[in-house]
C-alpha cells in the first residue's frame, strides 16, 4: 500500500516501530508514522515529555519509515458549549508541550493530529495541530446530537411495524443483531409521542402515547443509533437517500473484515 499511496501510521512502542521498520525494507517502500501520546483517555500513547521524544528518535532512525509527527486524542468531552473548553485544553497542553520537547530535540514534526466529533471546534483553534481526526460527524448519534454540534444526523435504521399488541405498544422488526445499544437504546425520528423502551434480539419496542398510537402494521419508523460506528459494523450496505428518493446503494467496505 505504501509504494501507491502517501500513508501514515501511529506507533507508541519502539518494538512495533522496528517491525513496521523490517517490513517497510523488505517490500522496499517508505512508511510515515506519528508517535501516539497519551494525553487524556488513558489508552493508547506514551507519556509526554521523555518517553515521547525517546520514541520519535528511534523512529526518525529507522530504515524505511519518515518520522512524520505527533498524535493525541482528546476526543469524548461531552457537554454543551464552553463547558467542553477547560477539559479539552488541559488535554492538548500535554501534546504542545510534548510538540515543544521533540522539536527542541531537533525533530521536525509535521503533523500534530487531534481532536474528536465533540472537540474539533476547540481543537481546531489550537496553533500547533494540523490535523483534525473527528470521524463520527459525518454521521452523528445518539451520544452527539444533544451536544448541538454544527452537523445533523445522517444514520438512520428504517424499521417497520410488525405488531400492534395493545393501543400503547408497537413491536418493530430491529433488534440487537441490526442496531447497536451500547450507548443506550435508539431515538425516534419524526414521530411525537413514540419512545423506544425495549431492545431484544429481534425486536424493539416502542410506547406510544396520543398521535403516536396512530402507528399500523408495516408503518416505517425511522431510528437514530446511540452508537453509529457499531451499527455499522452489522450491516453490509449504505442505502442513500436524498428528499426521500434513493440514489445510490454503497457497501460498507470493513464489513466481515476481522479474522
Amino acid at each position: 500500500l505504501a509504494r501507491n499511496a502517501d500513508i501514515k501510521v501511529v506507533v507508541d512502542d519502539a518494538d512495533n516501530a522496528r517491525d513496521i521498520s523490517a517490513a517497510a525494507i523488505a517490500s522496499k517502500s517508505q512508511i510515515g508514522v506519528l508517535v501516539d501520546v497519551n494525553i487524556r483517555i488513558d489508552r493508547c500513547g506514551v507519556e509526554p515529555g521523555e518517553p515521547t521524544t525517546t520514541l520519535a528518535k528511534i523512529v526518525d532512525g529507522l530504515p524505511g519509515l519518515n518520522f512524520e509527527g505527533l498524535n493525541g486524542y482528546e476526543g469524548h468531552v461531552f457537554g454543551l458549549g464552553d463547558e467542553r473548553i477547560p477539559e479539552t485544553l488541559e488535554a492538548l497542553e500535554k501534546l504542545q508541550f510534548a510538540v515543544a520537547e521533540v522539536k527542541a530535540a531537533g525533530l521536525p514534526v509535521g503533523t500534530v493530529s487531534a481532536g474528536g466529533t465533540s472537540t474539533h471546534d476547540i481543537t481546531s483553534k489550537v496553533p500547533e495541530v494540523t490535523e483534525i481526526q473527528a470521524g463520527s460527524y459525518i454521521f452523528m448519534d445518539g451520544q452527539y446530537v444533544d451536544q448541538e454540534l454544527a452537523f445533523g444526523p445522517a444514520l438512520t435504521i428504517m424499521t417497520q411495524v410488525i405488531s400492534r399488541p395493545v393501543a400503547d405498544r408497537a413491536i418493530l422488526d430491529v433488534g440487537l443483531k441490526s442496531i447497536a445499544n451500547d450507548y443506550g437504546p435508539p431515538r425516534v425520528m419524526g414521530l411525537d409521542g413514540a419512545e423506544f423502551t425495549k431492545l431484544s434480539e429481534e425486536h424493539g419496542t416502542l410506547a406510544l402515547e396520543e398521535s403516536a398510537q396512530g402507528l399500523v402494521h408495516g408503518d416505517v419508523v425511522h431510528l437514530l443509533p446511540s452508537h453509529a460506528g457499531t451499527t455499522i459494523n452489522i450491516h453490509d450496505y449504505y442505502f442513500c437517500v436524498r428528499n426521500g428518493i434513493l440514489e445510490d446503494v454503497v457497501e460498507v467496505a470493513g464489513r466481515g473484515k476481522f479474522r
